[in-house]
């Protein structure tokens, strides 16, 4: 039997106290609290791990800056640090450059790549 504890409230359920999982049979244990208890404080629930699938996305944008390629990386560095992302890589060659930065938010992470032409 393996025992989990941590303290807190079951907000979706409107419950508070300590929650306790239980991979296994938990009688010997529910038998023991019943004897120090009042009945009825001690309530059990049955709980599924659901298998949930999540497709990455993926979006491509072309935009054209009319401006030279040093001005649009520092201008896109800046937005982007703005919004909280981080410069993961910068290469830059004779005829383009490419940045990769990551941002991670509350729905989760994503990485933007970024290449700059001359045209």
């Amino acid at each position: 039997m393996c025992l989990r504890s941590g303290g807190g409230t079951l907000q979706g359920l409107g419950l508070g106290g300590t929650v306790i999982r239980f991979e296994g049979s938990p009688e010997a244990f529910l038998k023991e609290l019943s004897q120090k208890f009042t009945t009825g404080s001690v309530r059990v629930f049955k709980a599924f791990e659901e298998e949930v699938e999540v497709e990455r996305e993926k979006r491509t944008a072309h935009f054209v800056i009319e401006r030279g390629r040093e001005e649009a990386e520092k201008l896109l560095s800046f937005l982007l640090a703005k919004m909280g992302a981080s410069l993961r890589e910068m290469r830059r060659f004779d005829d383009f450059s490419e940045a990769e930065y990551g941002l991670y938010t509350r729905r989760g992470g994503v990485v933007i790549r970024i290449t700059f032409k001359e045209l």
